[in-house]
Parts: structure tokens; sequence; C-alpha cells
């Protein structure tokens, strides 16, 4: 039996695997990446964390690569306000947002993301890329895991493609303003 060292085990359950179902299976991750997958029990060299999943299913994360939010939050305008109807789209909102979103994700079973930016002003775009940016360097594990951004609707050229985007937030594409964009995202998007 091979001696493997672990940061979380989860044992006994069904696991769905591309290739079928493993029952009563064992699952072993090291630094949030799966390192194996058996039938057989196997001795640990150090466990942080053992699940017991009799009678459960077990089955990977899913990827969302096109999300704005949840929970009230929009990843370019903030936090909307039901009292009065409009948006809170300061630096510490969105940072509040970008926490709520992945927690919100991550419990229903989204473990990877990447946020879609529509097209808005440069200041609120710069102030959201600033804070994914912040948020991907960080390397905060509280939640789904943020793979980047992309820009939805800042460079699309004419009004007949616009679908939920603003025409008036359109732009001409140009390599100064996507450097300028890029650094503020700490190049993550």
């Amino acid at each position: 039996m091979k001696d493997v060292e672990s940061n979380l085990v989860i044992i006994g359950g069904d696991l769905y695997t591309p290739q079928g179902i493993i029952r009563n299976g064992c699952l072993t991750v090291k630094d949030r990446y799966i390192q194996s997958i058996s039938k057989k029990k196997r001795r640990f060299s150090r466990i942080s964390r053992v699940i017991e999943a009799q009678d459960k299913i077990i089955i990977p994360g899913f990827i969302d690569i096109h999300l704005h939010g949840s929970k009230g939050f929009d990843i370019i305008n903030g936090k909307y306000l039901l009292s009065n109807g409009n948006w809170q789209t300061d630096l510490n909102t969105l940072r509040e947002g970008i926490k709520e979103i992945v927690k919100f994700h991550a419990w229903h079973g989204t473990t990877g993301v990447v946020l879609a930016l529509t097209g808005s002003t440069d200041r609120k775009l710069c102030n959201s890329l600033r804070i994914i940016g912040e948020y991907i360097k960080n390397k905060s594990l509280d939640g789904a895991r943020v793979w980047g951004s992309y820009l939805e609707g800042t460079f699309l050229k004419s009004k007949e493609y616009a679908g939920a985007q603003s025409p008036r937030y359109f732009r001409f594409p140009s390599i100064q303003f996507f450097k300028k964009l890029e650094n503020y995202s700490k190049h993550t998007i």
C-alpha cells in the first residue's frame, strides 16, 4: 500500500469520473488539486481533513466562464440597493461583492469562475479590474476560484451586436487602452 501525503481525503462515496463510477471510492487532494482517485483504501502520512462520504455522490466542481455576479452584487456595478434603486460602486463594496459572489457560487457547486464585465465607464472598468486582479493575486481560497475576467461589451463595433450591452460604452479597440486595463487587472484579463 502506497503512503500518500494529502490535505484532504474524501472516502466512502461514489466518485463520478469520465471513466465511470467508482463505488466506495477514495479521493485525495493536495494544495487544492486532486492527487489520486481510487477504490483502494490508502495509508496517509499526513492528513489535515477527512470527509466521510458514505451514501454520497462525489462529482467535479463546475466552471462558470461567464459570470456577472449574484446576491445583489454585479462585478461592474457593485451592490444594488433595494432601498433606493441605486448601485453602490465604491472599491470596498466591490471587494465585499467579489467575496460574496465566489462564496455563493462555491456553495452551489461552482469551483471556478471567469468574471464578465459589461461595457461601462473607464472608471468602473478600471475599478472592477483592479479588484479582480487583487483578489486573484491574493489567492483567496474562500469560495470559487477566480480564473480571470474579460470585457464582454467594451469593444463591440455596432448596435446590431449589442444584445444586453449599452452602445454608449462601445469603443474602438486600441492597444494603449487595453494595456491600461491590463495593468489595472494585474494582468488577469
